[in-house]
């Protein structure tokens, strides 16, 4: 009953403070905190939990209903804070060794290359894409402008477009690549499409989702669109990005990969993390 209580009041909040629980709509670049209540339905989505458990109006919950997921919803993690009391956060290292991605084979216009031979000399930023999503227009101008910041340092970005999420990717990647070249100007390389959750899954993340939970203390299956992880030199994830963390925010973490220093602590995580 307790840990009830406690995803009851931390509901409540968020509804409150962001408003109602309605229509799926994703946060965008200038109104993700006003979305933070939609959201958490899309994290109860991805639980495994019915999004129509709770009801609510003006912030309060009016009705519980199916018993049977009460269990889920005492162990759904919202905010970094875990209803059953132990505090998330994102480790700056995988607590336990995953394995090599250096050898994995990526797939762009028909040709072959090691995972290894793309990275970054310092740095790499590797990121799920959409056209035709709510996340779009953030994302890739963000990530597009820390490609032109850093990448004479010694960042790469490598960017594999998926329909996995809302069918949100379906033209022809040839037809993706000439569109965000034109829309946002983009230059860091789009790779072929890939699957990135399910028995399909690109090799490539198969193995990051195996550092998982240990490097970002969320589930290893992938949420949405721009889930973003930041490999260092040697070809090892040291920090996950939920879809909702906007690429500006990665920049100190960046930094610190680029410069081979300590990743700062991981910042709280915020409720348009999904």
């Amino acid at each position: 009953m307790a840990k009830l209580l406690s995803f009851l009041l931390l509901t409540q909040s968020a509804v409150i403070s962001y408003g109602f629980i309605g229509k799926p709509c994703y946060p965008t670049k200038s109104g993700g905190e006003r979305h933070a209540a939609t959201t958490l339905r899309m994290r109860m989505t991805s639980a495994g939990v019915a999004p129509d458990v709770l009801t609510f109006k003006n912030g309060s919950p009016l009705k519980l209903s199916r018993a049977a997921y009460l269990q889920k919803l005492a162990a759904l993690t919202l905010g970094g804070v875990s209803l059953a009391g132990k505090s998330g956060s994102a480790s700056a290292v995988p607590a336990a060794e995953g394995p090599d991605l250096n050898s994995i084979l990526l797939q762009k216009a028909g040709k072959s290359v090691r995972f290894g031979d793309a990275k970054g000399k310092k740095a790499t930023v590797v990121v799920n894409v959409a056209s035709q999503c709510a996340l779009t227009g953030g994302n890739y101008p963000g990530l597009q402008e820390l490609y032109e910041k850093y990448h004479d340092q010694g960042l790469e970005i490598l960017a594999f477009p998926s329909n996995q999420f809302g069918f949100q990717e379906p033209d022809p990647v040839e037809k993706v690549r000439n569109d965000m070249k034109d829309r946002f100007g983009v230059e860091f390389p789009i790779y072929d499409k890939v699957d990135v959750n399910g028995g399909g899954a690109h090799p490539l993340y198969a193995a990051l989702k195996k550092y998982e939970p240990e490097l970002s203390g969320y589930s290893p299956k992938l949420s949405w669109n721009f889930t973003k992880f930041l490999i260092n030199a040697d070809g090892t994830p040291v920090r996950r990005y939920q879809p909702g963390v906007d690429p500006e925010e990665m920049e100190a973490d960046i930094l610190s990969v680029l410069q081979g220093k300590k990743l700062p602590s991981a910042r709280k995580k915020s409720l348009n993390e999904y």
